[in-house]
């Protein structure tokens, strides 16, 4: 069962807790690590099925890629959409990044999402590209207190961010790794 697919995620079967070495690899290997792990970038959002996570949060930071290669060209092409774009970073997305990354977090790609927030972009058609104008980062730490298994496949951590809020993620096993099916405070 993915999560991004029509069927639901919802628990199957008794829950149990996870183990102190289970919360230690989602601390510091799934979640964590660098300011360049994408999975923290899943939890920016508020969202409580895969589609309706908000895309301009999720690549606020842009991600390892393209988004250090931007020509002269796509800087004047923004320049006329963005004054800003001669003081400011800019993020590059590409499409194929995007779907790639969405696919990898969600099991969907970007025209199965709300495509929430992508409004929020400059798009330039060539080369079919997403981009942001900004100076800031929306990365937070996050500390996972519990976790518990609700089913062989889905397991719900209970974290803080850097702000101190309580949340709530529930991740589905994929092979070696997990599909983000919520997002929600508690």
């Amino acid at each position: 069962m993915l999560c991004g697919s029509l069927v639901s995620c919802r628990p199957k079967e008794a829950t149990h807790s996870l183990t102190q070495e289970e919360l230690d690899y989602f601390n510091q290997e799934f979640f964590n690590g660098s300011t360049g792990n994408m999975h923290n970038q899943f939890l920016t959002s508020e969202y409580t099925s895969p589609g309706e996570i908000n895309l301009f949060e999720l690549f606020y930071n842009g991600i390892d890629g393209t988004a250090a290669q931007i020509s002269q060209g796509e800087r004047e092409q923004l320049s006329e959409l963005e004054p800003m774009t001669e003081y400011s970073g800019v993020i590059k997305v590409t499409r194929q990044e995007m779907d790639q990354v969405l696919e990898a977090g969600l099991g969907m790609g970007l025209t199965e999402t709300q495509q929430q927030g992508l409004e929020r972009f400059h798009y330039l058609e060539q080369p079919n590209a997403y981009y942001l104008v900004h100076g800031d980062t929306n990365f937070q730490w996050c500390t996972i207190t519990s976790g518990t298994h609700i089913s062989d496949q889905q397991v719900q951590l209970q974290y803080t961010k850097d702000d101190g809020t309580a949340w709530e993620v529930t991740l589905e096993s994929r092979g070696d790794s997990y599909v983000f099916c919520s997002n929600v405070k508690r």
